[in-house]
């Protein structure tokens, strides 16, 4: 493990570049197999190419005993035993190579007249071109000359009688296989002609056979790990280039322009995992971008609110230092109105912050929601009968709706509901609020009638210090506008309750709005 890691430490396995580790692993992938693939056709090869000779010595062997067979038909004793094993040896060579040239015993070699053969045991004596059965001198290996072949078949066959006794040949070596074959004669088993397995070649010219072949699969491999190279380095390329482009892409959304995306081609990269880090990136930079602007949007927003009260109040001090106006109660109560305000802003800014923190505090317990709402109800009642306005409380049920909610939190979400349909619901108005049970959801409805929201309204009154302009405005002499907090405030208080909002027109003509909150919420 420590070698491990101290290979891995080498300045080229740090700082190596994507392009360089895809293509070294693709051509990794294709060498090991084609190693493999060489290292079992070398195997192959020199492993069949043994078989081979082992059965075609073992054929010839047989064909031998074959031959011999023919010579020990007769009662007495075969002639061939009585003649040097030697001779006999290359007596069967030339029959068999004869044979192998298509020629019959009867047959001279080409350029002599046919004659009469004579029997294997009157076979001429003269020399033999056969190798295997007289082969060539070695060569010096100091002189140039590569090392002795193996020993040729005359040299490995030993023959033995029918007790197996050896009568001539070499002598069997202890641990090394051996073939035997019977030649029997006209009362059974004559002579037994055992062969020696050899697992080398016979001679130069298989030896020289091998070796080009083996040369071929090392050529092949080597063309086969060229084009893989080079392959590997056009798709490492292809891998690296959309990489390169999203790492350009994140270092400059680091250094802080927002605007940057990753430029992505028609069709995708062909990679399904590339295509969608391209596409999260530039999602990641979208809504960085946007929290970026809301951020700036937010901080101008705060400071345009809180400068109005403040603008009062100093205006009134100024005047009471001024004796411009009497210090008396309502010049009292104006000023405490103003810090009211203030106060309201900066607790609904601070509660806007934990929601966005995700550490709102909710205190869950069980309890009837229908109490909840008649209780928010009634305390705008007055309220909106001195605006001409009617609070219409529809209730499909009148036994209890138990559930598990922050009835504190609820009760905020219903008041300022109620609160920003008084302000801006135009008299003689309406504003309707219902409740009912839909399975495990309980749905809250809360509209309207006139002014109605624009389309272009509707996504951004849940925004922070919102305020939809022309036909939702305030009504001139209505009072201080509100400070576009409510609906955000509504937002994040049913989110906490596991629940969402949905604006909409509603058919009275102003605005719908649709809470849906699980009647178990905090589990």
């Amino acid at each position: 493990m420590e070698c491990g890691d101290r290979f891995l430490n080498f300045p080229f396995f740090r700082h190596r570049r994507m392009v360089h580790v895809v293509a070294l692993t693709l051509m990794a992938c294709v060498a090991l197999p084609v190693a493999l693939m060489g290292g079992v056709m070398v195997w192959q090869l020199q492993r069949g190419f043994d078989q081979y000779l082992q059965n075609h010595d073992a054929q010839r062997l047989t064909r031998m005993a074959r031959l011999l067979e023919q010579e020990s038909t007769g009662p007495e004793e075969p002639a061939w035993l009585q003649r040097p094993w030697p001779q006999t040896l290359r007596n069967l060579n030339r029959q068999l190579r004869m044979e192998g040239d298509g020629l019959s015993v009867q047959q001279r070699p080409p350029g002599g007249p046919p004659r009469e053969g004579p029997p294997l045991a009157q076979v001429g004596d003269g020399p033999s071109y056969d190798d295997l059965a007289n082969p060539p001198p070695p060569r010096n290996e100091a002189q140039g000359g590569r090392h002795p072949p193996p020993a040729g078949l005359d040299r490995r066959i030993t023959l033995l009688d029918a007790q197996g006794r050896i009568l001539a040949g070499p002598r069997p070596e202890p641990g090394i296989p051996s073939v035997r074959e019977a030649v029997r004669g006209r009362d059974g088993v004559v002579a037994y002609l055992q062969l020696r397995v050899v697992r080398a070649l016979p001679d130069a010219l298989g030896q020289r056979f091998l070796r080009e072949q083996f040369v071929t699969i090392v050529a092949l491999a080597a063309v086969l790990l060229m084009l893989a190279g080079l392959l590997a380095v056009w798709l490492a390329r292809g891998v690296a280039r959309p990489l390169q482009a999203v790492t350009d892409t994140a270092s400059r959304i680091a250094s802080g322009d927002l605007a940057t995306r990753v430029v992505t081609v028609s069709g995708g990269t062909g990679v399904a995992e590339l295509d969608a880090l391209m596409h999260h990136i530039n999602q990641m930079a979208q809504s960085l971008e946007t929290q970026q602007h809301r951020q700036k949007r937010w901080i101008a927003d705060i400071s345009h609110e809180l400068r109005t009260p403040l603008a009062v109040l100093q205006g009134e001090v100024e005047a009471l230092i001024d004796g411009i106006r009497v210090m008396d109660v309502a010049a009292m109560q104006s000023l405490r109105e103003e810090l009211l305000r203030i106060g309201a802003l900066v607790q609904d800014l601070h509660l806007l912050s934990l929601a966005d923190l995700h550490a709102l505090p909710c205190d869950f317990e069980e309890g009837d929601a229908w109490a909840c709402v008649l209780k928010v109800v009634q305390r705008f009642d007055l309220r909106a009968k001195l605006a001409g306005i009617r609070l219409h409380c529809e209730r499909s049920d009148a036994d209890p709706l138990m559930v598990v909610w922050d009835f504190q939190r609820m009760a905020q979400v219903l008041g300022n509901l109620i609160d920003n349909s008084l302000n801006y619901t135009h008299q003689p108005g309406s504003t309707h609020i219902s409740m009912e049970a839909v399975g495990s959801e309980v749905q809250i409805t809360v509209e309207d009638s006139a002014p109605g929201v624009r389309d272009e309204d509707l996504l951004k009154l849940l925004d922070p210090l919102y305020r939809a302009q022309l036909h939702r405005a305030r009504p001139v002499g209505a009072g201080v506008s509100g400070s576009g907090l409510g609906l955000s405030i509504v937002q994040v208080l049913v989110q906490a309750h596991g629940g969402h909002v949905l604006v909409t027109h509603s058919a009275h003509g102003g605005l719908k709005v649709v809470l849906t909150l699980p009647r178990v919420s905090g589990s």
